[in-house]
């Protein structure tokens, strides 16, 4: 597993983050901080309407009333999500790199 793609991803975004901070990581990937907090929030959400038990596809506007306790829920969903999508991102982008590395060029023939 240590050779996974999933795995060096953590462990660069990891030694990157701690030396340049979240954001810096965000943007050192090409993303915009924005765009990945927004994605994030959203899974979250969608994670603390499942665990409560709202309907997750209703057919009206709603309005949610957090308690103290779901908006800390919250935010610490938030943060895990950015950390996966953030791996996930970057996970493709090596398996990519590695494969092509491994296709044979035209000027090896």
């Amino acid at each position: 597993m240590a050779d996974h793609p999933l795995a060096k991803a953590a462990r660069e975004l990891n030694a990157y983050a701690e030396k340049h901070g979240l954001k810096a990581t965000i943007e050192h990937c090409d993303l915009k901080f924005e765009d990945v907090t927004y994605l994030a929030e959203q899974r979250a959400l969608r994670a603390l309407y499942a665990k409560t038990g709202i309907n997750l596809n209703p057919n009206y506007s709603m309005t949610l009333q957090m308690t103290t306790q779901q908006v800390f829920d919250l935010a610490h969903l938030t943060a895990a999500y950015m950390d996966s999508l953030m791996i996930g991102w970057r996970a493709k982008e090596i398996a990519d790199e590695e494969k092509a590395a491994d296709r044979p060029r035209d000027t090896d023939k």
